[in-house]
């Protein structure tokens, strides 16, 4: 009996100190991971194999660019910096108007993007002047803004809170114990038989479509059905006109921004449920435009593909970021942008 329970506590030792390795050093982890036959973030979290989908995703080249020689910067979240099957948007920009580009490199965890910490850590006000576009989504504008404020700490985080951070939030090692070579087919085997029982997929995209076949994040829906007071709209407005202020008289540069739609926004309507958008992105907008912020209305752009055309989605069906086509077509609005405002 004594052996058993030695053997038994043995075991549990090895398992959650392989837990631990695989979850924290992530060269040694990604060995172990369970290869998902598809991709897709939604897809990977729910892996329902209706909603499967193959797409390359492309490695984009080495920054060539500095600040100082770039005549346009960008900061995003992972939609500019997604790779499906074209390179990031910035190194698309930089071929489509053949000027340099220069992305920011976004810290993992800079999650609320406030472009005054890169500035403040190392560019200098330069005596030409620059454009920044920053570009967030829609679901986490709200909160990024409110850090959009010379009254807020911009220092970022210190090299402890960094190391905190990374030694005491457990998603990783939570994502390796659930998805490593062990546990991944049979959670994948799990998931598969609850959706064709009774069509429950991973609480992280509890809202799906089968015809046509999309996946919609959670906390997209969530943002989209929250009440969003004209009062707290027009805060927001004068915090980025007050950022658009200090940009420019701080460093000479030119603001920007771009609020990208959540994929619910555009396609709510392939659900069968009671809701209508609520306006969010022109509203806000109408609001930018009332204090001479410059901004890309890519929310119009996608509203009025759909009304004429509508012949090929704009989102991928498992995964929370936009096609080729969804990405040109920002683009070439950030173009037309551009050239307005050099006119």
């Amino acid at each position: 009996m004594k052996r058993i329970f030695y053997t038994c506590w043995f075991l549990v030792i090895v398992l959650s100190v392989s837990v631990l390795i695989g979850g924290k050093i992530k060269p040694i982890g990604k060995r172990f991971l369970y290869q998902i036959n598809g991709k897709g973030d939604l897809y990977t979290f729910c892996m329902v194999d209706e909603f499967k989908e193959n797409f390359l995703v492309k490695r984009s080249a080495n920054p060539k660019n500095n600040i100082a020689s770039s005549d346009i910067l960008t900061l995003g979240d992972s939609f500019f910096n997604s790779s499906i099957e074209s390179f990031k948007a910035p190194q698309e920009l930089e071929t489509m108007i053949n000027k340099n580009v220069y992305n920011f490199n976004l810290y993992v965890d800079d999650v609320l993007l406030n472009p005054l910490v890169y500035f403040k850590n190392g560019l200098y006000k330069s005596s030409d002047k620059k454009v920044l576009i920053l570009e967030t989504v829609e679901r986490y504008s709200v909160n990024r803004i409110k850090n959009y404020s010379n009254l807020y700490s911009v220092s970022g985080y210190s090299t402890f809170e960094r190391l905190r951070m990374k030694l005491f939030n457990n998603a990783d090692m939570e994502y390796f114990f659930k998805n490593n070579v062990i546990i991944g087919p049979i959670n994948k085997k799990i998931k598969n038989i609850r959706f064709n029982l009774f069509g429950e997929v991973d609480n992280r995209v509890t809202f799906y479509s089968e015809n046509p076949k999309m996946l919609f994040y959670n906390e997209s829906v969530a943002f989209n059905k929250s009440k969003k007071k004209q009062e707290d709209l027009i805060l927001y407005a004068d915090k980025m006109a007050e950022l658009a202020k200090e940009l420019e008289n701080k460093y000479n540069v030119e603001l920007v921004y771009i609020i990208i739609p959540n994929k619910f926004s555009i396609y709510y309507d392939f659900l069968d449920i009671m809701y209508s958008y609520d306006g969010f992105i022109p509203k806000f907008q109408n609001l930018l435009s009332e204090r001479g912020v410059n901004y890309v209305d890519v929310y119009s752009e996608y509203m009025n593909y759909r009304k004429h055309d509508d012949s090929n989605l704009l989102y991928y069906m498992g995964d929370t970021h936009y096609t080729t086509l969804g990405k040109e077509m920002l683009l070439k609005s950030v173009i037309k942008k551009l050239e307005g405002m050099n006119k």
